[in-house]
């Protein structure tokens, strides 16, 4: 959630921790079959990407595995993680699997998906 999106609304973070639990409730190798298979699966998550070659990407990904319950937003992802992960919260996303920002990028799979949610800068999609 820190991640992927501090920097959107907080209905945004509880959307990305959506789209992390969906795919991981879908037990698929493609996807990943747990939180941490799904969250580091290459190319899925750009906070991950360890061969990033754009420096906001790298620098992101840096300070994203240094951050810690210090930080007021992470320690607010964490709270709403946990909430979301105990049914306190229900996913914005409609079941989604895929997002993206569309002011950075446009993949070529969102043709063939569903529109499910628009949350802060990013929609979501499920097949």
């Amino acid at each position: 959630m820190w991640g992927e999106a501090r920097g959107e609304i907080k209905e945004g973070w509880i959307a990305v921790a959506a789209v992390v639990a969906n795919r991981t409730r879908a037990q698929t190798n493609q996807f990943g079959l747990t939180v941490e298979a799904v969250c580091q699966k290459p190319a899925q998550f750009s906070c991950w990407n360890t061969n990033a070659t754009d420096p906001d990407e790298i620098a992101n990904h840096n300070a994203m595995v240094n951050v810690g319950p210090s930080d007021p937003i992470f320690a607010q992802c964490m709270d709403l993680a946990r909430q979301y992960i105990d049914g306190q919260i229900a996913d914005p996303t409609g079941g989604a699997t895929y997002y993206f920002n569309p002011g950075k990028v446009l993949p070529t799979w969102a043709a063939n998906m569903t529109l499910t949610a628009t949350i802060g800068n990013h929609t979501f999609y499920k097949p």
